[in-house]
C-alpha cells in the first residue's frame, strides 16, 4: 500500500498517469474537483447541503471544509493505496492531511513533480479536445481521433474548452508553480521530480521503479 501525491501544473500529465495506476494497480485517486461533485451529488453525504449552497452560488471553498472533505472520504478508504491530485494545496492543509494520516498510522510514501515547460503545456493543452459525454481527453496533435470531432470510445462530440487558450494556460502556470513552492518544501524529504515532456509510457515505467524502491507498490496486474 502506499500514498502518492502528485504535483504539476494543468496540462503536465497528471491525470494520464493517475488514471494508469488506478486501472493496473487498483488506486484510488483523490482529487479535489471530484469529491466536490460526489458530495453535491451525494444527498446522504454530512456535508451535502453547504457544499451544494457554496457551489451554487459560485463561492470559494474554504480549507476547512476541504479538509473535512478529505477526512470523511480517508475513513472509508484508508486502507487503500491513495493518489492525491490537487491536495494539499495550502500548508495548512499538508499539516492536516499528516495528522489525518497519523490517526491511521499512515504516512505520504512519495510526491511525485510532474515538472515541464510551460510551451510544452501549451503545446498540449491548446490542442486538446474533451467528450462532452463521456470525458474522454484527446488532442488533435498528439492523440487525433479517427473521425474529426467525434469520440473514439463512446461516439460522444469533441469540444474545446473555452479556457484552454495560451494566456489563461501560462497564468495558470505561473499561479501553480507560486503556489506550490512551499509544499514542496514541506515535503522534500520524499520529492521526486519527473521530466514531465517524456513519452507517458517512460514516465509511468518511472514512476512505478521509483515506488518499488520502497517496495510499498501493490502490485495486482
Amino acid at each position: 500500500m502506499s500514498l502518492l501525491i502528485f504535483f504539476g501544473a494543468p496540462g503536465s500529465g497528471k491525470g494520464t498517469q493517475a488514471k494508469k495506476l488506478i486501472e493496473k494497480h487498483g488506486y484510488h485517486h483523490l482529487s479535489t474537483g471530484d469529491l466536490l461533485r460526489e458530495c453535491k451529488n451525494d444527498k446522504t453525504h454530512p456535508l451535502n447541503s453547504i457544499i451544494s449552497s457554496k457551489m451554487e452560488k459560485g463561492e470559494l471553498i474554504s480549507d476547512d471544509i476541504v479538509n473535512d472533505i478529505i477526512s470523511h472520504k480517508l475513513s472509508q478508504i484508508f486502507n487503500a493505496s491513495i493518489i492525491f491530485d490537487g491536495y494539499p494545496r495550502t500548508i495548512n492543509q499538508a499539516q492536516f492531511l499528516s495528522q489525518e494520516l497519523k490517526k491511521y498510522g499512515k504516512v505520504i510514501s512519495r510526491v511525485f513533480l510532474f515538472d515541464i515547460n510551460p510551451d510544452v503545456v501549451v503545446d498540449r493543452v491548446v490542442n486538446r479536445q474533451v467528450c462532452k459525454n463521456c470525458g474522454a481527453i484527446f488532442n488533435s496533435k498528439f492523440n487525433p481521433v479517427k473521425e474529426k470531432g467525434i469520440c473514439d470510445i463512446c461516439g460522444g462530440k469533441l469540444e474545446t474548452r473555452i479556457d484552454d487558450n495560451e494566456q489563461t494556460i501560462r497564468n495558470r502556470i505561473k499561479i501553480y508553480n507560486e503556489s506550490c513552492s512551499d509544499l514542496l518544501s514541506y515535503y522534500s524529504s520524499v520529492v521526486y521530480k519527473i521530466d514531465a515532456s517524456q513519452n507517458a509510457d517512460i514516465i509511468e515505467k518511472e514512476i512505478i521503479q521509483s515506488i518499488q524502491e520502497d517496495k510499498s507498490l501493490p502490485i495486482i496486474g
